[in-house]
């Protein structure tokens, strides 16, 4: 097999007969030294250096019997290393007769696996023990193929490897050469160099019996070479593990003894409180641990010298682990102080039914309020007289909050497309009300649909769906109040203030109300405006609630290529809110379309019609969960989305509410959070004579 020559070019050591006669021998006696062997060779002029003699310069004055005792003592790597320091160490070193130094040195390495009969000792030693590349001699090469008995680095690599995919290799090549595998290179492996010395084997073989004869020979020689090299790979993992161990019980002894120095200086007890391994909020605030300082970890023993040079790094580094934990116990502390607060609210809530007919902060807007907010932080307060202070002043601090709520949303109006008609709003809630009034949600449909624990099916496609927002479904938008919990936070216990019910999925919190996310959609406004002048009804004064009530039908006359409904044609009615959707879907929002409201005794049939069609057409129409409960809004036992029959359940089982509330008392006691995808049902056509608005 290939291996690195690790003779010197000048130098050749032969047994052969033929050549030149040696010269003669001499008898190794206790007084002849190595200088006296190499002079009776025709050596014994040399060239006084003019450098001082090291304290190892009359080792080559010592006989050779007490050399050979010496090195039987060192490990490979040392006699390599003597091996490559004079020609004098080399001749004799890697002479046959100093085969048992060499023999002796790989019996000094523990469970080393004994040397290949295809390999000499000083090329067995050189393979595991001389860190440089067997081509172009680049050191610190760590990695040994024992397979293919070389040490190449990344770059030789490339040119001195062939793979059996880049290349395709004849069978007999294949069984000859044992293969390996390299992480630059994919598929098996082998030596450039082996595998054309094998092709020239083989073709220089005059007959096929020879040729297979040879093949066999080196096939049991390429099993013997696999399992040595496994028994080779299982050894240097085991010196690898070792090493780890020895340097980690190094580190830990550092470690201890930096302690010790440490709680000298009093810092036993930071020392005691200190994190031992990271977490998201260490990783978060780019935390260094102690164990990770270059100073503890480096494998050394502690002397004075070196605690004497790293004292002051140590102590800043306490001074800076002191601060954090204060600022994690200040954390800790507000977290429990904003929790009894909420159990408070709670307990207030509870005791006042008629605060859940509107909007009411949660606990979080309830601890950002500026007053509660001080009176929180300010941590030398008792927070047990947070009742005694807060409590009567609760309510008027609710509707301050609400009022800022409702101007928040009124002031994202926009007022182009109607002029400045604002005398005709009376009050900002005015404003919101109106069916005109359109919001839509910016959010992506992660936080919209991720948020359902129980949410089974596919999210709908953005193109097939417009969720428009009204009053006070608003107030009470997912979006809002909801927000992702920070990856450096989801291991901690969140407080009562910002958790959610069962009922939500575990990455997200409350957060305080927020209308960042919310939209005034000018077109879809302008569309609500084109329905309610079909209907007869004054965009002003008409809120979303009344036109609910109303619950018209509405024909797009655009589909209808400009036919209004004359009872000569079958024509597609949707409700007024899907009408909306249809119109910002199919036509884009189209200021131009007209609508058509269809007759009243019609709208009868149309209602039957689509009771109808969902019945036979389930799957096409599924109900989505869109509901929730407000009585137990910014509660533990709030849920999420339900649908209509499991809302009445809940209604039921913990609220004691009877089920099939229907109108506007349905409408108190729950809130819609979106709306259904649109759907188009086909309704008779409408009479002639029917009037049409």
């Amino acid at each position: 097999m290939p291996s690195a020559d690790i003779s010197h070019p000048d130098i050749s050591i032969s047994s052969d007969t033929n050549g030149p006669r040696p010269a003669k021998k001499i008898k190794i006696t206790v007084s002849n030294g190595l200088e006296g062997y190499l002079s009776v060779k025709g050596h014994n002029k040399t060239r006084k250096s003019a450098k001082p003699k090291g304290k190892l310069a009359l080792l080559p004055t010592l006989p050779l019997d007490i050399l050979f005792e010496i090195f039987s003592h060192l490990l490979p790597i040392d006699i390599l290393h003597l091996s490559r320091t004079t020609k004098a160490l080399r001749r004799v070193l890697l002479h046959r007769s100093s085969t048992s130094i060499w023999r002796a040195a790989l019996s000094n390495v523990e469970d080393l696996p004994e040397c290949p009969e295809d390999l000499s000792e000083p090329q067995y030693a050189n393979l595991a023990f001389s860190p440089h590349c067997h081509n172009c001699l680049t050191n610190n090469i760590r990695n040994v193929d024992w397979r293919l008995r070389v040490r190449y680095c990344l770059r030789c690599s490339k040119t001195c490897l062939v793979s059996d995919e880049n290349f395709e290799l004849p069978k007999t090549v294949v069984k000859c050469l044992a293969g390996t595998n390299w992480d630059n290179i994919p598929g098996d492996v082998y030596d450039a160099k082996a595998v054309l010395d094998i092709v020239e084997k083989i073709n220089s073989l005059p007959t096929k019996d020879a040729q297979r004869q040879f093949v066999r020979e080196k096939h049991t020689k390429k099993k013997k070479i696999i399992a040595h090299a496994i028994r080779c790979e299982d050894w240097e993992e085991d010196v690898a593990d070792d090493r780890a161990n020895q340097l980690d019980e190094l580190r830990a002894a550092r470690r201890k003894a930096i302690e010790e120095k440490l709680t000298g200086l009093g810092w036993g007890e930071e020392i005691a409180k200190m994190p031992k391994t990271h977490n998201h909020q260490t990783r978060h605030n780019r935390l260094i641990l102690l164990d990770d300082l270059s100073v503890v970890r480096q494998p050394k023993a502690l002397t004075d010298r070196i605690w004497k040079n790293i004292e002051k790094e140590m102590v800043v580094f306490m001074k800076k682990m002191k601060a954090y934990r204060l600022e994690l116990e200040e954390k800790e502390s507000l977290k429990k102080r904003r929790s009894t607060v909420s159990k408070i609210y709670d307990e207030y809530k509870k005791a006042r039914p008629h605060l859940h007919s509107e909007i009411v902060p949660s606990a979080a807007d309830l601890c950002s309020i500026p007053e509660i907010k001080a009176f929180i932080d300010n941590q030398s307060l008792d927070i047990a007289g947070f009742e005694d202070r807060f409590v009567g002043d609760l309510d008027h601090l609710i509707r301050r909050w609400r009022s800022t709520v409702i101007v928040g949303l009124v002031t994202k109006l926009r007022d182009e497309r109607f002029g400045n008609r604002e005398v005709l709003f009376q009050e900002s809630e005015a404003k919101l009300s109106l069916a005109i009034s359109v919001f839509v949600c910016s959010e992506g449909d992660y936080i919209h649909y991720s948020r359902l624990r129980d949410w089974d099916g596919p999210w709908p496609e953005r193109k097939k769906r417009y969720e428009a927002i009204w009053y006070p479904q608003i107030l009470h938008h997912r979006c809002t109040t909801l927000e992702t919990i920070p990856w450096y936070e989801r291991e901690e216990e969140p407080d009562l203030s910002t958790k959610l019910g069962d009922g939500f999925a575990s990455a997200f919190k409350r957060k305080p109300w927020s209308s960042e996310k919310l939209i005034f959609d000018e077109k879809a406004s302008r569309v609500v405006w084109k329905i309610l002048m079909a209907c007869g009804l004054n965009p002003y004064q008409t809120t979303a609630v009344q036109l609910d009530d109303l619950d018209p039908r509405i024909v797009c006359l655009k589909c209808t290529h400009g036919h209004t409904c004359d009872g000569e044609r079958r024509v597609q009615v949707r409700t007024w809110r899907k009408t909306v959707a249809h119109c910002m879907m199919i036509h884009w929002g189209d200021p131009t379309v007209e609508y058509e409201k269809i007759a009243d005794d019609n709208v009868a049939k149309a209602r039957a019609e689509e009771q109808l069609y969902a019945e036979k057409n389930p799957k096409t129409t599924p109900a989505e969960p869109m509901w929730t409960c407000i009585l137990c809004h910014d509660t533990p036992q709030e849920t999420n989305r339900l649908s209509k029959s499991k809302v009445d359940q809940h209604l039921s089982k913990h609220h004691s509410i009877a089920t099939g509330l229907e109108g506007r008392d349905y409408r108190h006691a729950l809130d819609a959070t979106h709306e259904e995808p649109p759907a188009i049902y086909m309704v008779p056509r409408a009479t002639k004579d029917a009037p049409r608005s």
